[in-house]
């Protein structure tokens, strides 16, 4: 972490990420992050897609410009500490859809920018997701009927299962 803290601008949950073998649950604390593994197998995940956007952000650009737009505004750390909580123990699909809406809701305030959703695919029925820097290369979808034929048609064509994604080690 201290080097990744000497060299980049980022919180470190990449780094973290990449050293546990577990989702994690991830804050930032100085330079001495917390990680907490946990084990987070929803039964819905069958539910779950990842679509590439074909736009990879640039991850400093987007942390700079975070903190640019946001270091006068109060962060809703308690809220997204809550959902994150709430999401453990998440047990159906329209529950995890409603978290993550909220998620969006916050972010896109604070960023003072749309979601990825409301932008680009406001008809889309399911719950589209941002992932990684804001409207960053992939995006968690909830399945809907003709899913695939929606964001082919978008031009989006990588669109991956939650099994064939996430590595599952534990």
């Amino acid at each position: 972490y201290r080097l990744f803290y000497n060299t980049q601008n980022g919180s470190g949950y990449d780094v973290a990420s990449a050293l546990c073998d577990t989702p994690i649950l991830f804050q930032r604390n100085g330079l001495s992050p917390v990680v907490q593994p946990v084990i987070w197998q929803p039964a819905f995940r069958d539910q779950l897609a990842f679509v590439y956007r074909g736009a990879k952000q640039n991850s400093t650009q987007e942390v700079t410009r975070f903190v640019r737009n946001t270091s006068d505004k109060i962060l809703p750390v308690s809220e997204v500490n809550a959902i994150s909580e709430a999401l453990l123990t998440c047990d159906d699909i329209e529950g995890f859809e409603q978290l993550m809406y909220e998620h969006e809701r916050l972010l896109s305030g604070l960023l003072e920018q749309p979601t990825v959703k409301a932008q680009l695919f406001p008809d889309y029925p399911g719950l589209i997701k941002s992932l990684g820097a804001w409207g960053g290369d992939f995006m968690l979808i909830t399945k809907r009927d003709g899913y695939q034929a929606y964001f082919e048609r978008k031009g989006l064509s990588l669109i991956l299962d939650w099994e064939e994604l996430l590595l599952h080690k534990f």
